[in-house]
């Protein structure tokens, strides 16, 4: 009963981590779209400022796509990729105080050092051994599911 339960929830997960993944990359899109549509030359040449503006809305894209890969790699080293990038957005998109610049760059030193010495690949699991679980689970679940019905089938056979 609790394998049952616990492997109900686990795909039930991966369901629901698929749905957000389709709906994150929609929004992405329409980021795009949106992205495209508001590009003013007239603007930027009167104001360069506005750069800046621009560059937070593509960061935040980046980072969009780049979160939307950790949800389907499931791999620590997406999860530092996203970090990393989600540091790089503040420090870039928007205004920081030195000290502030300071400690972004520092903590990406610390996750490229991280990801360097301290990422050990044997504990990380490729997309395919993240499917394979899944595909595993699911098959085992349906083979106790089949000999659980057979035998519930051969009782009630028994009793006729």
């Amino acid at each position: 009963m609790k394998y049952r339960i616990q492997s109900t929830l686990y795909h039930l997960t991966i369901i629901l981590e698929s749905v957000i993944g389709v709906f994150l990359v929609l929004g992405v899109l329409f980021a795009i779209l949106g992205l495209a549509y508001s590009l003013d030359f007239v603007k930027l040449l009167g104001d360069p400022g506005h750069i800046t503006t621009y560059l937070s809305v593509v960061a935040t894209i980046v980072l969009s796509i780049e979160f939307t890969k950790m949800l389907c790699t499931h791999s620590l080293d997406s999860v530092v990729e996203v970090l990393s990038m989600a540091i790089a957005r503040e420090i870039i998109a928007h205004e920081t105080t030195a000290v502030q610049n300071l400690l972004g760059v520092i903590a990406i030193a610390v996750l490229f050092l991280i990801r360097k010495y301290c990422f050990i690949p044997q504990l990380d699991k490729p997309e395919q051994a993240h499917r394979s679980l899944a595909k595993e689970t699911l098959h085992d679940f349906m083979r106790r599911r089949n000999v659980s019905g057979e035998e519930t089938a051969g009782a009630a056979g028994a009793d006729d």
